[in-house]
């Protein structure tokens, strides 16, 4: 790939190095972390001709199929081959750890329409064109994070628990908890004395 020198001439285009684009975090202090998933083609997908235009260049950055100079960092990316529980470990598993510790923690999925949420959130069998490109029966995020949770009560016999679990889904703007049939289209308040 090249690029005009501005004199008429042509230059290899450089891609930038991961250590330009990011740098390592500052060890543990974090608040936010941010991992980007790629799931595999489904089936119907394969069939229609769609292309994955999106790859993971290496554990932290994600870059452009047909523009590999557009690139993006993020604390870690996983390819469409990566299994849930190694993103449940990454992503997920440090938040539940402090959560037991009484911190208070959030995993939440964001992405378009069938851009594999539920795929990495929930125990789901999703056809795959190519076998081995991800887990299509293992299960998800929350249910490795349930798990966990009892395991650490269990293994700590002289504490006391209290959990606080909220599970919301926010679809076209309307959000629904997804633990009680009845909490559909909740209103969003600004005060929590309204």
């Amino acid at each position: 790939m090249y690029s005009k020198d501005g004199y008429g001439g042509r230059s290899p285009v450089r891609f930038p190095s991961s250590d330009e684009l990011i740098s390592e975090p500052g060890g543990g202090g974090d608040s936010i972390s941010v991992t980007v998933r790629f799931r595999p083609l489904s089936e119907r997908e394969y069939q229609r001709g769609d292309e994955i235009a999106w790859y993971a260049d290496g554990d932290k950055l994600v870059r452009n199929e047909y523009n590999p100079v557009t690139c993006y960092a993020f604390d870690r990316v996983f390819g469409a081959s990566a299994v849930t529980q190694e993103v449940y470990e990454v992503a997920a598993r440090p938040v539940v750890k402090t959560a037991m510790e009484g911190v208070n923690g959030t995993v939440f999925a964001y992405g378009v329409t069938s851009s594999g949420k539920t795929h990495t959130m929930h125990v789901r069998v999703v056809a795959t064109r190519v076998k081995g490109q991800g887990d299509n029966h293992s299960p998800g995020i929350i249910p490795l994070a349930i798990k966990d949770v009892f395991s650490i009560i269990q293994d700590t016999p002289g504490r006391e628990f209290l959990l606080r679990v909220s599970y919301l889904e926010i679809y076209n703007e309307v959000i629904n908890d997804l633990l009680d049939p009845t909490g559909q289209n909740l209103r969003v308040r600004e005060d929590a004395q309204v």
